[in-house]
């Protein structure tokens, strides 16, 4: 697979799922901005087209899952959340993507928003790891009024795994050193219910990618995941970032 966007295209069923996520996200901020919240972005992500990687941390857990990230010099959560913490990638452009979906007053919306597409994007490859940085301010517009802004977002999300920084769930379960830091137990949240495997280092994760393995022609979860760091490189490769 030399690029993930041009196998999205002729999936029918991805692009059902990414206009249903469309249509529910424009709910989520309409919402939202009745209660008076702010969202920002500088880009239509209504009428793009694309995918999302969320950047996870080794050894995930629900209060430690997405690799840090700062807005304004804040260190923003990185507890597992209904929502997206990454990167969009899309044909001419990779932007930073941070959404936290939260029921408020009977109604579902956003906590937070950020679609930033990204111009002094650092993406660099060194043995096994792949490392997509940004450290710069960018010009937003609320989308509640339109009003310009101009914030500051620093991360360096990597992907540092090889084929042997993935453990089956039995050998997540039998190995003492986890068990003895308690990161993965037998009713562990990520475990029992997301991951078919635990991850040793940091890496990407695609987006609804992953729980659909079979569409692209793999055998489970995790030989996806193995193979997806090279997979998303020569998607990156592909991309004429504006």
């Amino acid at each position: 697979m030399q690029n993930l966007l041009e196998e999205l295209e002729k999936s029918q069923k991805y692009k059902s799922f990414f206009e249903r996520l469309k249509k529910d996200y424009s709910i989520y901020l309409e919402n939202g901005i009745k209660e008076n919240r702010e969202y920002f972005a500088n880009f239509d992500f209504f009428s793009s087209f694309g995918f999302f990687v969320e950047a996870v941390q080794a050894f995930p857990t629900i209060n430690s899952y997405y690799q840090y990230f700062y807005i304004n010099n804040a260190k923003q959560p990185i507890n597992w959340a209904k929502g997206i913490t990454g990167l969009f990638f899309s044909k001419g452009f990779i932007a930073f993507f941070f959404s936290r979906i939260i029921l408020s007053e009977g109604k579902t919306s956003f906590s937070n928003f950020y679609a930033a597409k990204l111009q002094k994007i650092n993406i660099k490859t060194k043995e096994n790891e792949l490392s997509i940085n940004f450290d710069s301010k960018i010009k937003l517009k609320s989308i509640k009024n339109e009003e310009e802004v101009e914030k500051s977002l620093r991360f360096s999300f990597v992907d540092s795994t090889s084929e042997n920084t993935y453990l089956s769930l039995r050998e997540a379960k039998n190995d003492s050193l986890l068990r003895k830091i308690g990161r993965y137990e037998t009713k562990s949240f990520l475990l029992s219910l997301e991951f078919e495997y635990a991850p040793t280092k940091p890496f990407f994760k695609p987006y609804w990618i992953s729980e659909n393995f079979k569409e692209f022609g793999f055998s489970s979860r995790i030989e996806l995941q193995k193979s997806f760091k090279q997979i998303l490189l020569e998607t990156i490769k592909s991309i004429n970032i504006d």
